[in-house]
């Protein structure tokens, strides 16, 4: 049974992901693109990748993926919300949006996944975040308290928020499978203590098994400003991890 909800889990999002292009907005010239020709049109654009490694030694997209994600954000008939989205993303592995939190001079290895992701009216209740996610597997110092071997700890930043609340109770999740292994879980993020001034940051501490980890984290961050709460709801995004 949990391994159906894990499964149903990372298809639903997958298929959450793919919504956020649609329906397209009617326009008087051209026609307006339908589902079934805007899908094609952003093959033709990611087809020129084809046999090249879409990321780089940390997980990041390389910069010909950056340029193609530009090239399918300008696509005729994508919705604004969607090239918006698109485009943060491309600035931010660029370096040219908001970074995260510095990191320590002796941070652990880790894998970032595979997209950012946004939600709308995160930031204050009514300003767009863009949401980051990376896994760290053990052992590890960091995250604190650090990773156990054949643990990885997955960490989610919401950028420009507030501090994460406290309780974190029907917030978000990081559905994981070991590949080598058919261990699969479901893990809550939790806020620990990382980054008490903001941006809001929640981890989980999986007991994931060595072995090659496909994961997605799902679901809300809860931010806390003085007496403000602000549920941000983020796309899903997808990440894959080796643990030794």
């Amino acid at each position: 049974m949990q391994r159906r909800r894990v499964i149903t889990a990372i298809l639903a999002a997958t298929a959450a992901f793919t919504a956020s292009f649609g329906p397209v907005a009617a326009a008087p010239q051209p026609a307006a693109a339908t589902s079934s020709e805007l899908f094609p049109a952003l093959s033709s654009v990611v087809a020129p990748l084809a046999g090249q490694p879409l990321l780089d030694p940390l997980g990041r997209p390389t910069p010909e993926v950056l340029a193609q994600i530009r090239a399918a954000a300008a696509l005729p008939g994508v919705p604004q919300s969607t090239r918006t989205k698109l485009l943060a993303a491309a600035d931010f592995f660029a370096g040219t949006g908001e970074g995260g939190p510095p990191l320590p001079e002796n941070a652990p290895q880790f894998t970032q996944f595979g997209w950012p992701t946004a939600a709308d009216r995160c930031i204050g209740g009514e300003l767009t975040s863009i949401g980051t996610a990376i896994a760290v597997p053990g052992p590890a110092s960091l995250p604190l308290p650090g990773v156990a071997p054949g643990h990885t700890a997955f960490v989610f930043t919401a950028l420009g928020t507030a501090a994460a609340a406290t309780d974190q109770t029907g917030g978000m999740r990081v559905h994981w499978i070991n590949l080598n292994t058919g261990k699969i879980g479901s893990t809550p993020l939790r806020n620990t203590g990382v980054n008490p001034q903001g941006p809001a940051t929640v981890v989980a501490d999986a007991a994931t098994g060595s072995g090659r980890v496909i994961a997605i984290v799902d679901g809300p961050v809860i931010t806390q400003d003085g007496q403000q709460t602000t549920r941000c709801h983020y796309f899903p995004s997808i990440g894959m991890v080796t643990v030794p």
